[in-house]
This record gives structure tokens, sequence and C-alpha cells, in this order.
């Protein structure tokens, strides 16, 4: 694998806003309560996508901290990567979300598009999803987010402290493989 984000570990390479720093707040659509609006929230901390290049990605071996910044985003976005990709090795935590439906629910891992062949699976390995903030206070919507994906396997991915949606939410998917995941104190 050539292309992708490598860190030297989830306690060794930290990525993480400025708390208070953004300055994108008036692209975050409002919410509209009890009814969805149809709009997304377009803001992510990270995204890694390579849908024109012929290559898969890997991904990992670094924390992803959300802090305060006045409005709601999402963590990391994998998107459109080719078959045989790898998230591996992350620590995603504290991103914050506020419905279950958008424009509040965002995915601290979202993997969007992610279309793979039953023998060259895109994996997913080795991920703690913590939905609380740095103050211990659960704040995330949901834990990972698989939206028009196919032939996915998930192993030993650990999803905790989820406030107000889901610990899994999947869209128009098949051929999901979970082998050793977890969903804890969620919603």
């Amino acid at each position: 694998i050539a292309n992708g984000i490598l860190g030297s570990g989830r306690a060794w390479t930290l990525f993480q806003m400025t708390p208070g720093s953004s300055t994108q707040a008036a692209r975050v659509p409002a919410s509209n309560p009890p009814a969805s609006n149809g709009l997304v929230n377009p803001l992510r901390l990270m995204r890694v996508g390579w849908e024109d290049n012929a290559n898969p990605v890997e991904v990992g071996g670094f924390s992803l901290l959300g802090t305060e910044q006045g409005h709601l985003y999402g963590g990391l976005e994998i998107y459109r990567v080719k078959p045989g990709s790898l998230v591996r090795d992350l620590l995603i935590k504290g991103i914050p979300g506020d419905l279950s439906r958008e424009p509040g629910e965002t995915f601290s891992l979202s993997m969007y598009k992610c279309d793979a062949t039953p023998g060259n699976v895109t994996t997913i390995r080795d991920v703690e999803i913590d939905g609380r903030n740095s103050a211990n206070v659960p704040v995330a919507a949901s834990g990972v987010g698989v939206n028009f994906g196919q032939n996915l396997r998930l192993e030993n991915v650990n999803v905790h402290h989820i406030n107000v949606a889901h610990a899994f939410a999947l869209y128009e998917t098949s051929n999901l493989d979970f082998v050793g995941c977890r969903a804890t104190n969620t919603a």
C-alpha cells in the first residue's frame, strides 16, 4: 500500500484542532428538531480518499481528538478508497454530535462509498471510538458510520460512551463482516 496517513502509534501521534480556532461555524446547518431538514454537516477533522488513484490506502497509528469549536463536526472520513485498503490502530475521541439524524448526527469514523470485492475487502482493525470529550463527558452522536459500502471487514472495533445515536450506523450497505467488535455505554 503506497498511499495514506501513518503515525507512530496512538500514544505518539496526535491530531487535533486548537480549541476555539475554527472559522467554519457558518457552514454547519442548523438542527431543526423534531424533523430533519435534510442537510448534512460538511465539516470533518480529517478526510482520506483517493477515488481516482488505482492504489489502496493505509490509515493508522494515531489518535484523532475532538476539541471544543462552538459547532459540530465529524471525525475521520474514509472516502471512496480502493479495495484492499486498511484502517488500523486508531483512537478517535470526543467528536461532537447532538442528534441521531442529519445535520446533528456526526460520525467519529465514517466509511463513505467504500466498495470492495469479496476476495479483496477493505479492513478496519484495532480501532477505538471513545465518545467522551477531554473532560470524559459523552458528546458523540455516532461512532462508526458506513454509508453506501460493501465488502468491509471490521475487526476489534470498540465503540463506547456514545451520547445520542448509534455505535454502528449502517445505511445502504452489504456484506459487512464484524469480528470481535464491541459497543458499550451507547445511546
